[in-house]
């Protein structure tokens, strides 16, 4: 993966994406009405899997 600088620190895409998605609360990612969630099946985490897919929109 592409590594970007982040507060001084080199963090991968995937750490973006987590940090990103940290601000979401899980009731928020289980309400959405994301239909192709189960889509993403790379990740063995779901919360990991529903935070891919609130970074795509």
């Amino acid at each position: 993966m592409v590594d970007y600088d982040y507060n001084n620190e080199k963090k991968t895409c995937f750490q973006h994406i987590w940090i990103a998605c940290s601000r979401f609360l899980y009731l928020e990612l289980r309400l959405s009405k994301i239909l192709w969630i189960n889509q993403v099946s790379s990740f063995s985490d779901l919360t990991i899997s529903h935070c891919l897919v609130i970074w795509k929109i």
